[in-house]
């Protein structure tokens, strides 16, 4: 029997739970959308120097971006 105490913490974790996944999912970049299967030439920094593109399975190079003078790499995981 779901008394009215265990209702409102449901509801309450279910709430906390919603505000804390919209904030992890704004920080994560636009993944990167390719139409066609050919491998994808790597993507090159605006600024700062070159570096040597990290190539995933699929054969796309990984996704960057700069945050505060840092290079950071995102792999998304999706079901095959």
């Amino acid at each position: 029997m779901t008394t009215r105490r265990s209702f409102l913490a449901g509801a309450g974790l279910l709430a906390a739970a919603g505000t804390v996944n919209r904030a992890a999912l704004a920080a994560l970049p636009e993944p990167v959308i390719q139409t066609s299967a050919a491998t994808a030439a790597p993507l090159t920094p605006p600024t700062g120097r070159p570096y040597d593109p990290v190539v995933t399975l699929n054969g796309w190079t990984a996704p960057w971006r700069m945050n505060a003078g840092v290079k950071e790499f995102h792999l998304v995981a999706e079901p095959v």
